[in-house]
């Protein structure tokens, strides 16, 4: 046979071979699944009759080996019997099967066999070998392997899975009943029981317990139906009889029982007939406990607080953040192997146990809870632990109040503010800080940022501080100019060291310095606020006389008073109260006034000195008399006594007419003065005025420069080349408006001068006049234009210009202003001068008189004395009014000068009355006390004239002489306040004895003499120019000190007032030193003097005729008292006469 023939062969037997095997998987599958049908069939039956019927044992036992039985002759039937017949399958047969399912190669495939195996073919070799590769090329492309499908029939399908899916419903409908009889038939000769219709379980069954424990059982029955009533058993140990409870099931067949706080171990069976548990064991444990609880509080470093242990048991905790909290645990009950201090947000913290203790620290830093948690061996831990709470005391950021200045501040020349700033804390402060920055101005760009510097601060403690600091404002650079606006604000840290520095800021503040025409701007209206003011009170004034009018002229008709007369009393009584009020308001407003006036130097030393006792007069205007003459009328009005009530109405028509007077007197008196100040003002206007052209003609002359150096022309470059033309129009425009202001101002003060007599309105009007004809506005404003076109050299040449007759105005004005003082000054002068002679005439007179009635004989001889006693009281009264019209123009005059004069005239009049009535040692009396009052009176005009005639002549100290009275002030001061400091150590806590009365008495004088010394030092002229601050509130500090020594009340406070008295006299020395130092450059037009002309005395007869006169009375035996007064006269006369030899 060739090769290829013999390929083909086997080819053909190999796939004969797997088409039998095929054959056989297929008639094993179809076997198998015939069986699984069969036997769950068979087998489903049996646990079926099984579970319904509960076979005896026999009848179990032969139905279990029948079924043994039964399942072998199925599957020898159904797997058996099909291997056998395929082992004995011949290629042949196997052909011929091929053959039924593929005819077309059925005799083909039989035909090769046989060729293959020689049989029925006698033909020659290669004729069969042609015809076997023929056949087994036409049987080759059938697949005649696919004969025989493995997939099984549906039919089949169905067969095996119906039983299969019969048995698994039956199983899922009762899973326990299939179950238990699948059991019982593979356990064959076993005997089984029929079981009850429930089943019972109990839990837990025997377990382990704490002790205090809660028992919890749980019976559980599960059937087709369960008693309705079960029987606990509990017996505990020690014990034989059982207790017994009963238990009802619920609708799902469970119960249930809790044996709360166990105590003892114990056993218990649960009964539910038929049956019953075993008996189950609950044995005790014991649980770990907190006994003791101690908490230690370590505050952060930093508060400065000390270590705080809580009381026992206390676990609450609200502290600061930071606090580090020691924690003490005793433990008891069962030993103790680890302990936890678990926290809400779900972190722990082990403790280190130590026998019976525990211990451990940890920090606070949030709010929450926390608990201990105790763990002994076996597991068990402590039950419901306590759940303490952990509170934050927030450290509250620090609080810092501004106190001084206010929110705008207007600064002076000296460019300093005063700080005062409280800042406060719960625990201490790191640091305080200054922020400024330049927020506007008229010439200078503003700033963005702050600069900043510290602030002398005590840290970190005291918590509460109060800093007063001296802002020196070009100290820190800050060079300003008029229009300037500073921006500040103050800023603080406190020491919080945990969670960061807090700080708090003061609001944004403000610091302005005004233009001097701002400064007088300010000036007027508060004047005009003063002036409104005392024109309410002369209207005011005027209705009380009218009321009291009405008042005097009803009892006057009807002789008697009612109800409505003391009404109209009390209206009286409010009216002047109300009167007093208002006084008082323009007291501290003219107080303010002169105030600003003397901080920013408004004003001349002698204007600001006559304004100060403008204010001392308008003080005066308060009249206590009246307000007891009023009080005394209105209980004459309620007793019904007519003739105290008629000499109350005269006492209240009296001090009523002086009331009015003093309030015209100072109204009068605040006009002149103010026409006087408005003079000043204009003139420092025009000075203003005349310095701003200068500095415009300075940088007209820079730009001119640079236009030259730009057409050709080198020039050198100068700093001032980055003037802007436009920067100078604008403020030329702005001197424009001033100009206009000072013109409206110069209109205003000679319409207030034509409303006085006495004034200069001739030069007033002439100077008016002269300033129209330059106008000065009009050419202002052109010279802005002139700078905007670019003609530099022709707005120069006006500005200087204009520069010079600014600077002549301003000397006019001043001229104006010396002339108009010089002039009231001689007048006043004068009108004292005769005022004295006059007194002195009438003192003599009046002596005369007394010593002619001394030497009549009878009584009745005086009575007609009484007429030369009237002319006496004539010349009295023109006298008195002629120091009325004085006093309006002279505000150093003292009201004791009119009250004097109105007390001689009362006891002259009672002279008057005594000689008519023939009483000539009564008359004389009343003459002695006439004399008395005029002689005082006259030493008070004398005093009066020396003060102003000093004030005139006196000259300024030299800086020498005040800085050694300042440290002569100061050391004193610093004795007195050491002084001071020990007698509030002595005395602390203590009752004041005598002897310390008496020491506070004498440091109050002691205070007093300092006091005094400073004001003699405030009158010098040159002192109030150089010294800086208030030297009347510091004189108001130290007076009241004065005050409190002599009550015996004093404390802290006034150590600190001491202490900064102390501090203001040592800065005052200071600033004298600096401004010596600085000799800034001041320029200022030259002045005309104008000097007091001598006054014009008495012939020289009146004067020798009054020397004899007083030589006589020194030789008529006065008493001493009486004679120095006499003295002081003669001197004063002396003085007189050598003036005129001088002159």
């Amino acid at each position: 046979m060739r090769m290829d023939e013999r390929t083909h062969t086997a080819s053909l037997r190999q796939r004969l071979a797997r088409t039998r095997r095929r054959l056989l998987a297929a008639r094993l599958l179809q076997g198998g699944l015939q069986a699984i049908g069969l036997l769950a069939l068979l087998w489903g039956i049996a646990a079926l009759l099984e579970a319904l019927l509960w076979l005896p044992t026999g009848v179990r036992t032969g139905l279990f080996w029948a079924l043994v039985a039964g399942s072998l002759g199925l599957l020898g039937w159904t797997v058996g019997r099909p291997l056998l017949a395929l082992r004995r399958l011949s290629d042949e047969h196997l052909a011929r099967q091929i053959g039924r399912h593929f005819p077309e190669i059925a005799d083909r495939l039989i035909d090769l066999l046989q060729l293959e195996t020689g049989r029925r073919s006698p033909a020659p070799e290669t004729l069969l070998a042609r015809a076997r590769e023929q056949l087994a090329r036409q049987i080759a492309p059938v697949p005649f392997e696919q004969m025989v499908s493995l997939r099984p029939s549906p039919r089949l399908l169905s067969l095996t899975l119906v039983p299969l899916l019969l048995v698994g419903t039956l199983w899922l409908l009762a899973p326990g009943a299939f179950r238990g009889a699948f059991a019982r038939l593979l356990a064959p000769g076993r005997t089984f029981e029929r079981p009850l219709p429930f089943t019972l379980n109990v839990t837990p069954g025997d377990t382990a317990l704490a002790r205090g424990d809660t028992l919890h059982l749980t019976v559980s029955l599960r059937g087709t139906a369960w008693p309705e009533q079960l029987t606990l058993r509990l017996r505990y140990a020690g014990e034989m009889r059982p207790e017994t409870f009963f238990l009802k099931p619920d609708t799902t067949g469970r119960a249930y029982f809790a044996l709360p706080d166990l105590q003892r171990p114990l056993t218990y069976q649960v009964e539910a007939a038929p049956t019953a548990t075993p008996w189950y064991t609950v044995t005790l444990r014991e649980r770990p406990l907190v006994r003791r609880l101690q908490l230690t509080l370590h505050y952060p470093s930093y508060t400065g607080l000390p270590a705080q242990t809580l009381p026992p048991d206390v676990g609450n905790v609200s502290a600061l953040p930071g606090t580090r909290i020691e924690l003490r645990v005793l433990t008891g009950a069962a030993p103790v192997d680890s302990a936890l201090v678990r926290f809400d947000e779900g972190t722990a913290l082990a403790l280190t146990v130590r026998d019976s203790l525990a211990q451990g620290t940890f920090t606070l830093q949030r709010a929450g809870h926390y608990w201990i948690e105790l763990h002994a061996p076996g597991g068990l831990t402590n039950p419901e632990p306590v759940r303490y709470t952990l509170e934050l005391v927030p450290d509250d950021p620090p609080t810092i109040t501004l106190l001084q200045p206010e929110a705008t501040y207007t600064l002076d020349d000296a460019l300093r503010a005063p700080l005062q700033v409280r800042v406060h804390d719960d625990f201490g402060f790191t640091a305080l800080r200054l922020y400024w920055r330049l927020a506007e101005s008229t010439f200078r760009t503003p700033e963005t940022d702050f600069s900043s510097r510290p602030l002398p601060l005590t840290t970190p403690r005291p918590l509460d501080q109060e800093i007063q600091q001296q802002w020196d404002l070009r100290a820190d650079g800050l060079d300003l100019v008029p229009g300037d606006v500073i921006e500040y604000y103050l800023q603080v840290w406190d020491n919080d060291r945990v969670s960061g520095p807090k700080s708090a800021c003061t609001p944004l503040q403000y610091l302005r310095l005004p233009s001097l025409a701002e400064r007088y701007e300010m000036l007027d209206a508060a004047q005009d606020d003063v002036a409104e003011g005392l024109e309410s009170v002369r209207e005011q004034a005027e209705q009380l006389r009218t009321t009291f009018q009405e008042l005097r002229e009803t009892i006057q008709r009807t002789r008697q008073a009612g109800w409505e007369e003391q009404q109209q009393a009390e209206q009286l009584r409010r009216q002047q109260e109300a009167l007093e009020e208002q006084v008082e308001s323009l007291t501290r407003q003219l107080e303010q006034i002169t105030r600003e006036m003397a901080t920013n130097r408004l004003v001349s030393d002698e204007t600001l000195e006559l304004y100060r006792e403008l204010q001392r007069v308008v003080e005066e205007i308060q009249s206590p008399e009246l307000r007891e003459a009023l009080e005394k009328l209105q209980e004459a009005l309620r007793a019904l006594d007519l003739p105290r009530l008629l000499e109350s109405m005269e006492e209240v028509e009296f001090n009523e007419a002086q009331f009015r007077e003093r309030i015209e007197r100072a109204l009068e008196l605040f006009q002149r003065l103010r026409t006087q100040q408005q003079l000043e003002e204009a003139a420092r206007r025009a000075e203003e005025l005349a310095r701003l052209q200068e500095r415009l003609a300075e940088r007209t002359a820079a730009l001119e420069r640079r236009q030259h150096g730009e057409t050709g022309e080198s020039s050198a470059s100068d700093s001032t080349g980055h003037v802007d033309p436009e920067a100078l129009a604008r403020q030329q425009e702005q001197a424009s408006q001033e100009a206009r202001r000072l013109e409206e101002l110069l209109e205003e003060t000679r319409r207030q001068m034509e409303e006085l007599r006495g004034m200069p309105r001739q030069s007033m009007d002439s100077l008016r006049q002269a300033l129209r004809r330059q106008q000065l506005p009009e050419r202002m404003q052109q010279n802005a234009q002139q700078l905007r076109q670019g003609n530099f050299s022709g707005a120069r040449r006006d500005q200087q210009q204009m520069e010079q007759q600014l600077e002549q105005l301003a000397a006019r004005l001043q001229q104006l202003e010396q002339q108009m003082e010089g002039t009231q000054r001689q007048i006043n002068a004068a009108g004292l001068r005769q005022a004295l002679r006059h007194i002195l005439l009438l003192s003599e007179s009046q002596e005369a008189l007394r010593n002619d009635i001394q030497a009549l004989r009878t009584e009745q001889a005086a009575a007609p004395m009484a007429r030369r006693q009237e002319q006496l009281v004539q010349g009295t009264r023109v006298v008195t009014d002629s120091l009325r019209q004085l006093a309006r123009r002279i505000p150093q005059m003292d009201r004791a000068v009119q009250q004097t004069a109105g007390e001689a005239l009362q006891a002259m009049d009672q002279a008057i009355g005594a000689l008519t009535e023939g009483s000539a040692r009564m008359a004389g009396s009343y003459q002695t006390a006439a004399m008395m009052h005029l002689n005082e009176l006259a030493r008070m005009l004398a005093d009066l004239l020396d003060q102003l005639q000093n004030q005139q002549a006196m000259g300024g100290l030299s800086l020498e002489q005040m800085i050694e009275q300042l440290q002569r002030m100061a050391g004193q001061q610093q004795q007195l306040n050491d002084q001071i400091q020990q007698l509030l150590n002595d005395i602390q806590g203590t009752r004041l004895t005598t002897d310390q009365l008496e020491r506070m008495r004498q440091l109050a004088r002691q205070q007093e003499a300092i006091r005094r010394q400073l004001q003699q030092l405030a009158r010098d002229r040159e002192a109030r120019r150089r010294l800086l601050g208030d030297l009347d509130a510091l004189a108001r500090q130290m007076e009241e000190t004065v005050q409190e020594l002599r009550r015996g009340q004093i404390n802290r406070e006034t150590i600190e007032r001491q202490r900064r008295i102390l501090i203001r006299l040592l800065e005052a020395q200071h600033s004298i030193r600096e401004q010596e130092q600085e000799r800034r450059r001041q320029s200022r037009p030259g002045e005309d003097v104008v000097r007091e002309s001598p006054p014009e005395l008495t012939p020289q007869q009146e004067l020798d005729r009054l020397r004899r006169a007083l030589i006589d009375a020194l030789e008529s035996g006065y008493a001493p008292d009486y004679e120095a007064l006499i003295k002081r006269y003669f001197e004063l006369l002396e003085r007189l006469q050598r003036q005129q030899h001088r002159r």
